[in-house]
């Protein structure tokens, strides 16, 4: 039944790519002199192309269309991109771009961000896009030209470039919830095609959607933002054009919406021999008994878990201690300063183009967290992680003549980067260890060691290009890059009453070849068909738990032999066919694309039992490449003049993905029934307390309990977590002049997506989430008056669920590896009941814009 649906959503699309266009033209036939004709040029490809020219799959977002939307960030892009979806669990940190359904799971982002072309770390949520050009979402592996992390697709910011007309525009936006933003942009000529001079700024500010209830005055989701840049063009020859930018940002946020669902304001601990279920609602833990002290004793596996559709909870259920953070001076729960550079040299010689750029970036941040994500007090769980990278980069680029049936394009690559020396996570101080000064944060926190990680990666590319017949064009890409990984800092342990120290000094080498091939017929001139086979790649890392100091040098060695000290490179073979196609006169932009991605060795968690200093043994988590995925799908995107003034957008991403082979000890908890305990103590008695992890009895128990994950532990045929099978994007507009000087405008703007299962056991998931926009405006000379609506449906669907704890209740269920007995004699280990926390959207919100442009 699947394979069926399957066959019937590819053939639909297919039809509607082709029908669609008639059927808008046939009701309403616009005049020649409404033609969409003007091209949209990209640089997907290193080179200036026109978007339905470029064999890829390419969403291209211009600024007249940021403009008309309202796009402020990369969600809104995601909104009107089919097969990109964005949602992030932690406010304006932590991006997680999911392109064509490859979703993170374990590891670095699996797309990456570029800023003309230069590859950025850290989140971009927050921006600015009045200053761009274009937004362009490049999807599959682009791993041959961009490089790192562009494992399934690469989302590239183009500024744009001042030029000989003294121009600009200024907006200001104000709205509901302390909505206030200000942005700006002025091109100065300084000297006519020779120096020219850009500055943009934006100031921006939310005060936040959901009261905190201990804390009354911080309104969650609040937001701030600063950003300054400027670009400086410089023309000294008809043949050179250099090009300097800098820019800076701060942001200051708030908390983020989020809360746990389990978690009633003000509840008291339960009576001794109790435990309270209220976030879970299935897999409940048999309870059979209760231990001294008052822990109750289960006879499964099982922490309880969340079965069907996760919904935001009321607006009063939010409670976050942001109060005892601002006290400890950390008003912010991020801090975060941002510094850009970048210098671009392009220079014609004759017929052939050399392109040399040079970037640093610098970032530093400091997040507050309660990670509890209740009202409760719990010590650990309120901390502060203050990171921060440099990095560098330059790019040469040699390309020859592109109007040669054979053309090419060949570079070299640096990246290094490293993290800041002052990198730190800690503790807030409470309670009776609460001996802080006001307004000297240092004296509120407990330091941890953090070790510091550094990569320095160089590459070489080439791209080639054949035309061995009219409209064939056949091309060869390639990327061979060798990264260097390293790993410093020290770990320090306790073990008997004695103190271990280890310095780490770490470094791993990772060499690979992406490449991708592409065959491309221009059909007519308006129709262009290809087919691509792509191969990408996404870093490797180390296991720093294998370097702890907790364990002696023998143990650390037998971690390296087994190779558990690093992970592997993930890899991914795309294997996409697609059409570009134009109709009646350019009106009418029909896309449409449909790829199949075989995923391997993708990097997931697993455990593995280790001998301590004093001979207990323990769990060391780690990171392995032991995961396989495929995903089926496609994407398709119209665009249409329909006449008399109203234009059409539509967009439908199709993702199908399956997970092949991912073994999850959370899985196996939930379905292994004291039945199966019983049989494997039978068959595999723990052994006692402090065995040596090389002792047969361990290696025996260590085998039984594999076996018990390949069969209960194994989420082999379920889809992949935060990823939405369809997504349907779709926008009219109207715009048309009264008079002479009056142009009136409105659009409204849908953006769907269907359910997305919260993990890989696809038990649980957030619902179909609409997000409606709303605009209408008019324009007076160079005077434009914008009224908003965004969310205008209220939409409450979560931005992201995750699985978490509810650490003030535990209880002891039976142990399954040995390592659970170093803090339990006999068969039972303690554990935390299980919970959920749940991130809120932003709700609905109006406001008016009003900007002057010259």
């Amino acid at each position: 039944m699947k394979a069926i649906i399957q066959s019937v959503s590819f053939i639909a699309m297919a039809w509607v790519g082709i029908a669609l266009p008639n059927m808008a033209i046939a009701q309403a036939t616009p005049a020649a002199s409404e033609a969409d004709s003007d091209a949209i040029i990209v640089t997907a490809r290193k080179r200036e192309e026109n978007l339905q020219d470029v064999p890829l799959a390419i969403t291209a977002v211009t600024a007249e269309r940021i403009q008309a939307q309202g796009l402020t960030s990369i969600a809104d892009v995601a909104n009107v991109t089919p097969g990109l979806s964005f949602r992030t669990a932690f406010g304006r940190n932590g991006d997680r771009p999911v392109i064509r359904g490859q979703s993170n799971i374990q590891g670095n982002p699996n797309a990456a961000f570029f800023v003309d072309g230069i590859f950025v770390t850290g989140s971009i949520s927050s921006y600015q896009l009045d200053n761009l050009e274009r937004v362009e979402v490049i999807k599959g592996p682009q791993s041959a030209l961009y490089g790192r992390n562009t494992f399934s697709g690469a989302i590239n910011y183009i500024t744009r470039k001042p030029g000989n007309e003294f121009e600009g525009r200024v907006a200001a936006t104000y709205g509901q919830d302390g909505y206030f933003e200000l942005t700006g942009h002025l091109t100065v000529p300084i000297i006519k095609d020779g120096i020219s001079l850009e500055l943009n700024g934006r100031l921006y500010k939310f005060d936040g959607q959901y009261a905190n209830q201990i804390d009354p005055g911080e309104k969650l989701g609040r937001e701030k933002t600063g950003s300054f840049g400027a670009t400086l063009r410089l023309q000294p020859t008809e043949t050179t054009d250099i090009i300097v930018r800098a820019g800076v940002s701060q942001d200051n946020d708030g908390a983020y919406p989020i809360v746990r669902l389990g978690r009633i304001i003000g509840q008291t601990l339960p009576v001794a021999g109790q435990v309270l279920f209220q976030g879970i609602n299935c897999f409940q833990p048999q309870f059979t008994g209760t231990l001294t002290g008052g822990r109750p004793t289960s006879s499964t596996r099982s922490r309880g878990y969340f079965c069907g559709e996760v919904t935001t909870p009321g607006d009063n259920k939010f409670a976050l201690n942001t109060a005892e953070f601002r006290a400890a001076g950390y008003p912010d729960a991020l801090l975060r300063k941002t510094f850009r550079y970048s210098v671009q040299l392009n220079q014609e010689l004759g017929d052939w183009n050399f392109v040399a750029t040079g970037a640093a970036n610098r970032r530093r941040q400091v997040v507050s967290t309660d990670q509890d994500q209740s009202d409760a007090r719990v010590f650990a769980f309120e901390t502060i992680d203050a990171s921060g990278t440099s990095d560098e980069s330059l790019e040469l680029r040699l390309s020859s003549p592109q109007d040669s049936w054979i053309r090419g394009t060949g570079g070299v690559y640096h990246y290094g980067e490293r993290d800041r020396y002052d990198n730190y996570s800690a503790a807030l101080l409470f309670g009776s260890s609460r001996v802080f000064q006001i307004g000297d944060p240092e004296s509120s926190i407990i330091r941890n060691a953090v070790s510091r990680n550094a990569v320095n990666s160089n590459a070489v590319f080439g791209h080639l290009e054949i035309d061995p017949a009219p409209g064939l064009t056949i091309t060869a890409e390639g990327r061979y890059q060798e990264e260097k990984i390293s790993l410093l800092g020290s770990s320090t342990s306790t073990v008997a009453g004695v103190v271990y120290t280890r310095n780490i000094n770490a470094t791993q080498t990772y060499r690979s070849f992406t490449p991708r091939f592409t065959i491309d017929y221009k059909a007519t001139p308006d129709v262009l068909l290809y087919a691509v086979a792509a191969r990408g790649n996404k870093p490797g890392g180390f296991n720093s738990g294998t370097y702890g100091a907790v364990y002696d040098d023998t143990e650390i060695a037998r971690f390296a032999s087994l190779g558990l000290n690093t992970f592997k490179e993930e890899s991914a073979w795309t294997y996409e066919i697609g059409a570009k196609t134009q109709w009646f006169d350019k009106r009418v932009t029909a896309n449409i694309s449909m790829y199949y991605i075989d995923w391997k060795n993708q990097q997931l968690t697993q455990t593995v039992a280790a001998s301590r200093r004093d001979g207990v043994l323990a769990n060391v988590s780690f990171t392995s490449n032991v995961g396989r995925s495929e995903v089926k799908g496609g994407e398709l995107e119209i665009s249409a003049k329909l006449g008399g003034g109203f234009d059409l957008r539509l967009g439908y991403a199709l993702q199908d993905t399956k997970v092949r082979d991912f073994i999850s000890d959370d899985q196996l908890d939930l379905y292994i029934t004291a039945v199966d305990i019983a049989a494997l103590n039978t068959t595999a008695p723990l052994p006692p307390v402090g065995t040596a992890g090389t002792d047969p009895r361990v290696l025996a128990r260590i085998a039984a309990v594999n076996a018990l994950l390949a069969t209960k532990g194994n989420a082999k045929g379920n889809h992949l977590p935060r990823v939405p099978m369809h997504q349907l994007q779709a926008g009219l507009g109207y715009s048309g002049k009264v008079g002479n000087d009056l142009r009136l405008f409105a659009r409204a703007d849908l953006a769907y997506e269907s359910k997305r299962f919260i993990q890989v056991d696809n038990l649980g998931w957030s619902g179909d989430s609409y997000n409606l926009g709303l605009r209408a405006g008019l324009e007076i000379n160079n005077i434009t008056i914008t009224a908003f609506m965004t969310n205008a449906l209220n939409d409450r669907t979560p931005i992201d669920v995750l699985r978490s704890i509810d650490p003030q209740q535990t209880f002891v269920r039976p142990v399954l590896r040995a390592a659970e007995t170093t803090a339990n004699a006999g068969l039972l280990a303690s554990t935390s009941v299980r919970d959920f926390v749940v991130t809120a959207p932003r709700l609905r919100n109006f406001g008016v814009t009003v900007a002057y442009k010259w």
